[in-house]
């Protein structure tokens, strides 16, 4: 951070420090006492009245009503509603935290954003209860800070340790200052949303932009289990101030594609021109009819991605036959449009192809639509296999075979044959190279090295534990799979070792041990292969040497 970075950032005013204090809830601080009165007749008595402090103003006066506890009234001092609570109760419980976002212009063209996490208690530093003569103060702490500038990207400051110490640091790209996930509490506020009305803000419309972006969460976001509702108002002013092409979406009824770029920086560089003046320079692709016809959609950026999508299969603009063939495949035209264009495919004589196969296998108590996922992934799972299997892709009975399911079926058997072979030659590798690495006998016990799947998936099936699903990993590579077996009888499961390099990962018996502990000499068997293969050259020679003595 530059010691000018911040010349120029107006601090808060006594109204803006006002707006805070409205943001917390209001109590009227009272106690009954005995206060002396003067009757008609002249003479003294005492009357119970309330001594009351309100938490807003900070007022201090005399009812001469009494107040109840709890019970909803009116300052008379600020004509604020309040909430009347009897000085002798705790005040912990009143503890209140709001997270606020202050608007500061500095003038005409620079705009700061200042976001602050507020809390508000009621009582003193010595943690005494509130006094008549003691109003609380807000404690406020600075989260972030942004300066918004006419077309030029928003910058943004939060607070980072650096140094020993917590200095402003600028981000890269503008982010919100607040979070619900990072434990944040406490309700938001925009504040000051007034002081725009003389900058070249002045324009934004916060009423429009929420009821856009409720509308785009419902649409794509409320489905997320993660997903919850908090609307970035900081990053929509700093791409507002960025894009003035914003004010023209939303007041045009493409307030979705505003909201998506915000929500989910769904850019669509190809198609959309988010520098643009005008609202006839901003869809790159689309003529008027085009735009009029986005415009009654529902989800416009999916409307945008596969109408171009089509428009580039098809090879020109027909938004009725586009319709007609998004209501016969429904969820998975996109799908068959991607299919179409990876493998250059004819459009027309696709579209019929795939509902001439989809008729010829559907049974016949079925409704006709043709909107059914399991053909379309039958097709492409084939064109798939055909390539891997270097068929001829441009000739359309290879691509388009009369009898799909049979092809398909066929091409399948054909790849599975490929892969099984590769899979054993990689086997083949795999297990030499453990069987050089591994190979240990000790104390009547020793390493078996699996040489197949079926090996690992029947030692799981006859110790009753779960190694059978380790399979592909040994024989990727990923991890490896040893057998502990006796000498005496090798060929007998007994107990089964995971190894990840050098480190022993799990050993584990009949049903993982669950009933019986494993045998005093297979953890001394463990305890010395763990040796072994930590420093293979060094216990191999240690092992010389002890043979050599005992013969000497």
């Amino acid at each position: 951070m530059n010691d000018t970075d911040f010349e120029g950032m107006p601090g808060l005013t006594e109204d803006q420090l006002s707006e805070i204090n409205d943001c917390f809830t209001h109590y009227l601080f009272y106690r009954r006492i005995k206060a002396n009165t003067v009757g008609i007749a002249g003479t003294n008595s005492k009357k119970e009245v309330s001594e009351c402090v309100c938490s807003r103003c900070g007022s201090e006066y005399i009812l001469e009503r009494g107040l109840i506890h709890n019970i909803q009234t009116t300052c008379t001092k600020c004509g604020c509603k309040v909430t009347a609570k009897h000085r002798s109760y705790g005040k912990k419980k009143l503890y209140e935290a709001v997270r606020v976002l202050l608007i500061c212009p500095e003038n005409e063209n620079r705009v700061w954003l200042r976001a602050f996490w507020c809390t508000k208690t009621y009582q003193t530093e010595q943690g005494e209860n509130l006094t008549p003569k003691i109003t609380p103060k807000i404690r406020k702490a600075e989260e972030a800070r942004y300066l918004l500038e006419p077309r030029k990207k928003a910058r943004h400051w939060r607070w980072n340790y650096k140094g020993g110490k917590f200095i402003w640091c600028e981000q890269k790209n503008p982010q919100e200052p607040f979070h619900s996930y990072m434990g944040y509490g406490g309700e938001y506020y925009l504040l000051s949303q007034s002081r725009l009305s003389d900058t070249f803000l002045r324009y934004i419309d916060f009423r429009s932009w929420y009821a856009e972006y409720q509308e785009y969460y419902n649409c794509y976001l409320s489905h997320l289990y993660y997903s919850v509702l908090n609307v970035p108002d900081t990053r929509y002013m700093c791409e507002f101030a960025q894009y003035p092409i914003f004010e023209s979406l939303i007041k045009a009824g493409f307030g979705e594609l505003v909201a998506g770029k915000i929500a989910e920086r769904r850019v669509l560089s190809t198609y959309l021109n988010w520098e643009a003046d005008k609202l006839s320079d901003f869809f790159k692709s689309f003529d008027k009819e085009e735009v009029k016809w986005l415009h009654d959609q529902s989800y416009q950026y999916m409307s945008i991605k596969e109408y171009a999508l089509f428009k580039r299969v098809y090879g020109k603009k027909d938004i009725e036959r586009y319709q007609s063939d998004k209501e016969t495949f429904g969820m998975c035209f996109t799908e068959l449009l991607q299919l179409i264009r990876r493998y250059k495919l004819r459009y027309t004589h696709s579209l019929n192809y795939l509902i001439a196969q989809y008729d010829k296998y559907r049974p016949t108590d079925m409704i006709k639509i043709r909107n059914d996922w399991s053909m379309l992934n039958i097709w492409t799972d084939y064109l798939r296999f055909a390539k891997e299997l270097g068929y001829d892709m441009k000739n359309e009975i290879i691509t388009h075979p009369k009898e799909l399911m049979q092809a398909h079926d066929k091409a399948a058997k054909t790849v599975a044959a490929i892969q099984r072979k590769q899979a054993e030659e990689k086997a083949k590798v795999v297990n030499a190279e453990n069987k050089k690495k591994y190979a240990f006998e000790y104390a009547g016990l020793r390493i078996v090295i699996p040489t197949c799947p079926d090996d690992i998936i029947r030692e799981g099936e006859k110790l009753h534990h779960c190694v059978g699903g380790y399979s592909d990993r040994h024989f990727s590579g990923k991890l490896t799979i040893l057998f502990i077996r006796k000498i005496t009888n090798p060929d007998k499961p007994y107990v089964t070792m995971e190894v990840r390099g050098k480190k022993i990962v799990q050993v584990h018996g009949y049903r993982n041990d669950i009933n019986k502990p494993l045998p005093k000499s297979v953890k001394l068997f463990v305890e010395e292969f763990k040796k072994y293969i930590e420093q293979p050259v060094k216990y191999k020679k240690e092992l010389e040497k002890e043979k050599a003595r005992k013969t000497a």
